[in-house]
């Protein structure tokens, strides 16, 4: 941020999970982090948008990783059960998103939350 600042310009993108945004049963921990994290985005946005700096999160539900397999099969359910879309949410699901919000063509773009999980709104 520091040396976006001296540039006036720059754009940074945290990753957070839906985990921050749905209130699931078992996810206190992990998801008021995720949550934390969110917020804090929001914030920076408004801290930053004036120097040049856009700030956005990008919240994947279960990615095909090494940590959805350690998932248990109810909580994959659940997840399963919100999407609107088949398939699974792959890694480079979640890279192209971060990718266009670090680009130009998202210039407009700041504050955001953007979920990544092929689910139908809540």
């Amino acid at each position: 941020a520091k040396k976006m600042t001296r540039q006036k310009s720059g754009a940074i993108v945290n990753i957070t999970s839906t985990a921050g945004i749905l209130a699931d049963s078992g996810t206190l921990a992990y998801g008021g982090s995720k949550a934390a994290l969110a917020h804090a985005s929001q914030v920076m946005a408004t801290e930053f948008g004036p120097l040049g700096i856009r700030v956005n999160a990008v919240a994947p539900s279960a990615v095909a990783s090494g940590m959805a397999d350690q998932m248990d099969e109810a909580a994959r359910a659940k997840l399963s059960g919100r999407e609107a879309l088949a398939g699974e949410t792959l890694p480079s699901d979640v890279a192209n998103m971060v990718a266009h919000l670090l680009s130009d063509t998202a210039s407009a773009v700041s504050g955001q939350i953007i979920r990544v999980d092929r689910a139908m709104p809540f």
